[in-house]
């Protein structure tokens, strides 16, 4: 029984399709598979050695001289070398590209185990540009490690990888020889072949690498360098579906792998039968693109510091955004062909961890950019004095943090943002004032009066702080304010004199922690309606059944159908009010008083009383109500 070796130089180690009948081996001595098959030395097989390789950046030739070819078996407990007579001298390895040539035959008893191939390369030498550069050779011996049985109709074939084993210095061409060896039916020898040629401009592309990718794209099968006149060949393609690449990249970087690297050339192939590809790479035209720039002003005057976005078409993601100069003036430059949102925000400076598409936009307009665009942009924030106007009263209040005695907070502006049917428009009122916070406990701040016209559509409010300070047993401490802008969605037209009420809920705002107090506003907005009323009452706190005196600082919490509806505490006088309460039925909680860790709320307050309620027609008063309490 004889067995065939081959010998292939080529660009990688490329034919792991080669599933049932491949086992791989590299120089370093990996072993793909181990026997303990009886042998037989009476019967011999033959190997053939073929040689192939793929073409190498700007080297025309590589020249090889090899001798001292010798292989290694183990046959019954003993191990056997045989030196092979068939050196090869001055051998062009390029001219072999997308081939093989047979190198010669070996003969091991059949079963016998197969250990190691090795030879010496004498000399290399490269052709550049026509001039001959000698290749120096660090280790001329090369030694190849494979452990396996060889069947019936079963070859090893060496993979000499000369894009890794070739590698370019100031000093000149070293070469470390990068060979693989794998097992191959050899049935398998001659299935479909890839052929073609590659030309860029209309010239041909010497020296381009030409890669044959499984379905996936993530695995090359195999790849061989274009060749005089451009051809390339590649050989032994089972039937499928893969993507032929071609790459300008000359020698591959040491530890790249050509899946890492952009190609100038793809398409997908269904190989069932020898094909011809003719491939022509053009000069890649650049996608022209165009500039996009204005001016932002509000009410006729040149708005600086103005945030404007180009978002996508559906305005769900920003490409870009930049800031008006002094002049209201922005630019977006080198813009492609396409259907873009662009909106103005006004906003100077974007709170860290917050997103452009999370605020309402001041201006926006969509545009179909195919030229470069030149824009004027006018925000009207004044009301014309022609238009019936209406007046929005903005009121703070507050759901109060327990333990804090007082909570300062410098309210800088009050942005509102109102549509009516000559657009959107964002009146700021500067407001500049500290308010504590703690002293709106069932009580109200009149803060603005805000000018809005007649049937507009109000869709929010944004409230901008800062300097925000807790005052605990008289001492004050510093507050760090993680969010300096806060929207509320407000969302009602707007007819006649209506007021918002601004409830800071200072039990999700407020937090202790082992650095200090941290500040995450939290503010609901709620219409005041006329047709709504208010809860007043009285808590009065039994010591151990014996005293009883008013009770400040308890927690009154209003539910409504189980759920928290409106909460504040009693004052000093233990007298408390909530307001804004709808005609309904709703359960009153008194809670005790104490401090809450983050991630609690007020049911994990100890509750101390529950009545239910009902407001029809009129405000409520609940009278004095009496808890027991122990400390």
């Amino acid at each position: 029984m004889k067995n065939f070796l081959y010998l292939v130089l080529v660009f990688v180690a490329l034919l792991a399709f080669l599933a049932s009948c491949t086992e791989a081996v590299t120089q370093e001595g990996e072993t793909a598979g181990e026997s303990t098959e009886t042998v037989n030395e009476s019967s011999m097989v033959s190997v053939p050695v073929y040689l192939t390789d793929k073409r190498v950046s700007d080297v025309e030739r590589v020249y090889i001289d090899i001798s001292d070819v010798e292989y290694t078996y183990e046959a019954s407990g003993d191990a056997s070398t045989v030196n092979i007579s068939t050196d090869l001298t001055n051998r062009d390895l390029l001219s072999l590209s997308g081939s093989e040539m047979k190198w010669f035959e070996m003969e091991l008893p059949e079963g016998a185990e197969f250990k190691e191939i090795e030879f010496k390369v004498d000399s290399a030498t490269a052709v550049v540009e026509g001039e001959e550069l000698s290749i120096k050779v660090p280790s001329g011996k090369v030694k190849i490690i494979y452990t396996g049985m060889f069947a019936e109709g079963e070859d090893l074939v060496l993979d000499f990888d000369l894009s890794r084993s070739l590698v370019k210095t100031k000093k000149g061409y070293i070469l470390k020889p990068v060979i693989k060896a794998f097992k191959r039916c050899r049935g398998e020898m001659d299935m479909y072949t890839i052929s073609g040629e590659v030309k860029e401009s209309g010239e041909p592309l010497i020296g381009a690498i030409v890669a044959l990718l499984d379905e996936s794209e993530s695995t090359v099968v195999r790849s061989v360098y274009t060749r005089d006149e451009g051809k390339f060949k590649i050989r032994m393609i089972k039937e499928g579906t893969y993507t032929l690449n071609v790459y300008d990249i000359g020698v591959l970087p040491e530890g790249s792998e050509l899946t890492e690297v952009d190609s100038v050339y793809s398409t997908k192939l269904y190989v069932d039968k020898d094909k011809e590809i003719d491939i022509e790479i053009g000069e890649k035209e650049e996608e022209d693109t165009y500039d996009i720039e204005g001016k932002v002003k509000i009410n006729g005057e040149e708005a600086s510091e103005m945030t404007v976005a180009l978002l996508d078409e559906e305005g769900e993601s920003v490409i870009d955004s930049t800031k008006t100069d002094d002049e209201g003036e922005f630019k977006f430059e080198d813009v492609k062909e396409g259907t873009y949102m662009l909106n103005v925000y006004d906003i100077s400076e974007l709170p860290e961890g917050s997103n452009l598409t999370e605020y309402e936009a001041s201006y926006s307009t969509m545009l179909q950019v195919n030229e470069d665009i030149d824009l004027e942009i006018n925000i009207e924030n004044e009301v014309a004095s022609s238009v019936e106007n209406a007046t929005v009263s903005i009121s703070f209040t507050d759901m109060p943090a327990l333990g804090i005695d007082h909570v300062y907070v410098h309210i800088d502006s009050i942005t509102y943002h109102y549509e009516d049917d000559k657009g959107f428009h964002h009146p700021v009122y500067d407001m500049n004032e500290d308010i504590d916070i703690m002293s709106l406990i069932g009580e109200k701040f009149s803060a603005a009066e805000l000018p809005v016209p007649s049937g507009a559509y109000l869709n929010s409010v944004d409230v901008k702080l800062s300097n925000v300070r807790v005052v605990v047993s008289g001492t004050t401490y510093p507050v760090s304010l993680t969010k300096s802008e806060v929207n509320i969605p407000i969302n009602i037209e707007v007819n006649g004199e209506m007021g918002v009420t601004l409830d800071f809920d200072m039990m999700q705002s407020l937090f202790q922690e082992s650095t200090g107090y941290s500040f995450n506003p939290v503010i609901k907005g709620m219409i005041e309606d006329p047709s709504e009323h208010k809860i007043t009452g009285k808590v009065l706190a039994s010591l151990g059944g014996v005293t009883t005196q008013p009770a400040p600082g308890f927690v009154v919490a209003l539910f409504s159908g189980g759920k928290l509806f409106r909460l504040t505490l009693t004052r000093s006088d233990g007298n408390f009010k909530v307001f804004n309460v709808p005609d309904g039925n709703y359960t009153l909680k008194i809670y005790q008083p104490k401090i809450l860790s983050p991630g609690q709320d007020i049911t994990d307050l100890p509750l101390l009383k529950s009545i239910d309620v009902v407001v029809s027609s009129a405000d409520l008063d609940v009278g004095e109500i009496t808890v027991s309490v122990s400390f």
